[in-house]
């Protein structure tokens, strides 16, 4: 995870978690860290890919996800929009 988007989930995150922000950059692909009122306890939980997955006419999130030129778009596409809203 780039620094910034660490730091910007790091900030939604309540104070009193101390350092489970830390274990955001070592979580899997399918894991998430599940804090809020609900929870009594931050908790690591991961999530199993769907046994039927949705059947649907867009690409396939995960390959296109990994590709290094789509993270690139993504970035120009944030620091754009950004840029127009500040």
């Amino acid at each position: 995870m780039p620094r910034l988007r660490l730091q910007d989930a790091r900030s939604l995150m309540p104070d009193s978690l101390g350092g489970f922000g830390d274990l955001l950059p070592v979580l899997d692909t399918g894991e998430a860290l599940v804090v809020g009122d609900a929870i009594l306890l931050p908790t690591r939980i991961r999530i199993a890919k769907p046994v039927n997955e949705p059947l649907s006419g867009t690409i396939d999130f995960w390959d296109r996800w990994a590709d290094a030129a789509t993270a690139a778009a993504l970035d120009n596409a944030v620091e754009s929009c950004a840029t127009k809203h500040s």
